[in-house]
């Protein structure tokens, strides 16, 4: 009876351990952060506006980004590497810190380490920020989906991206429902998946204002967001960066705005980088925390 047992907490001891190494990782799993040891370096795909803003902040083309790195799709991706993983370094919305991982202080061109902050991002004075747009084809909205434009913008929209962590405009109007709406109807909306959850609050709280309406976010990235607007697949895309000269057909309408945080695990003890190190881990050419000065 004592070996069954005893067999059956080895078996729940290995399980677990298991587990353990699925979750995180056989090269995470326990190890604590050393700065001698290679960085891993965390980024996002190609179609990812979050990644086109920082490959712009950081002067940076996909060609240039080291080879071995992490490619993830998606914000939530990218916090589970980095967060596993005591040597990586990654890059997301500022909105989506969470406690399980730190947001480096970036140094910026008046040579002061500013922390990524809504005051700081507002200010300009941290340096890697991008806007939150709204894409519609430049014929306009019109019926529901124009209405669920003015609730985003409205004081009551404003204030969910206020609780969400991003920067929203204080003073605008309430929200009033646009008179001479069918009783129900379809919006289809999608794009960054950097927005996903806070459009998602959008939808939620309008759902309740107008429960006649149908609509769910489709999280397809930014690129996605433009082309689709642009098709018509979407009546209103979402675009975590600004549009290219190349992408055309559409009128933007910035609704909130947001930082880049470069983040690191919990145990790295680096607490503040230069934009050009952070240029620098990503081409390869510092491979190593403890390279950084």
């Amino acid at each position: 009876m004592k070996s069954v047992k005893l067999k059956k907490m080895l078996t729940a001891v290995i399980s677990c351990l298991m587990l353990c190494a699925i979750a995180v990782g056989f090269s995470a799993c326990g190890v604590s952060f050393d700065p001698d040891r290679e960085i891993v370096v965390v980024t996002r795909e190609s179609s990812s506006g979050t990644h086109e803003v920082f490959l712009e902040k950081t002067k940076l083309t996909d060609r240039e980004i080291v080879s071995g790195k992490s490619v993830l799709t998606s914000t939530g991706l990218v916090l589970a590497k980095v967060m596993q993983d005591p040597q990586a370094i990654g890059y997301i919305s500022a909105g989506s810190v969470n406690k399980d991982v730190a947001a480096l202080k970036v140094v910026n061109a008046a040579g002061v380490a500013m922390a990524c902050t809504n005051e700081n991002i507002k200010n300009g004075s941290y340096e890697l920020s991008r806007p939150f747009n709204m894409l519609e084809k430049e014929t306009g909205l019109t019926g529901w989906a124009a209405d669920f434009k003015a609730f985003v913008l409205s004081n009551e929209g404003q204030d969910l991206v206020k609780d969400a962590g991003y920067v929203h405009t204080d003073g605008r109007p309430a929200y009033v429902k646009a008179s001479g709406l069918p009783a129900g109807g379809t919006i289809k909306v999608g794009g960054s998946t950097s927005v996903e959850e806070l459009v998602n609050a959008f939808i939620e709280k309008y759902k309740v204002l107008n429960p006649g309406v149908s609509m769910n976010y489709d999280p397809t990235g930014s690129g996605a967001g433009v082309t689709n607007a642009q098709s018509g697949a979407y009546d209103i895309g979402f675009s975590s960066r600004g549009l290219k000269a190349s992408e055309t057909g559409l009128i933007p309408t910035r609704f909130a705005d947001d930082g880049i945080a470069v983040i690191v695990n919990k145990k790295n003890t680096i607490d503040t980088v230069k934009l050009e190190d952070i240029t620098k881990i990503y081409k390869g050419e510092i491979t190593k925390w403890s390279e950084i000065v």
